[in-house]
């Protein structure tokens, strides 16, 4: 069958072209020896079963959790990053340490999804601590 507005070929059970979206002409001839009024009455009867419980697996994922601990330990860390005081500084890198190593221990795959964040703010922290040691021993050369 074709379709009549863009002429591509369709299946004659489709009733709109894929191609164009054209509402294609029924083709339908009725057969005139059944009387579409009446029921059709069959002799054959179907066995009905009854109907059995089935239980489906689940497929799904349980919902994953943010830690908290993680969240904390980057912010902390980023805190670290943009503070000019330092103390404040030293304290935020210390503070983000703890935390992100706290979420990285507590990490569990199927429960948390927010380990890189603990990563990156364990990493950043460590980062931090390392430029804060190399400030103090400089200040003290310098001294």
């Amino acid at each position: 069958m074709k379709c009549e507005k863009c002429g591509k070929v369709v299946a004659k059970t489709h009733k709109f072209c894929l191609n164009c979206g054209h509402k294609l002409m029924e083709e339908v001839e009725q057969d005139e020896s059944v009387n579409i009024d009446e029921p059709v009455q069959t002799e054959e009867k179907i066995p009905v079963q009854p109907q059995q419980k089935v239980e489906q697996p689940t497929t799904s994922s349980p919902i994953r959790k943010t830690q908290g601990f993680g969240i904390a330990g980057f912010v902390l860390s980023l805190a670290g990053l943009i503070m000019d005081y330092f103390i404040i500084t030293a304290i935020c890198a210390i503070l983000g340490t703890i935390f992100s190593s706290i979420a990285m221990s507590k990490y569990k795959p199927t429960i948390h999804k927010n380990k890189g964040l603990a990563i990156a703010g364990f990493v950043i922290s460590v980062v931090l601590l390392g430029l804060i040691g190399l400030d103090i021993i400089f200040y003290f050369m310098l001294i």
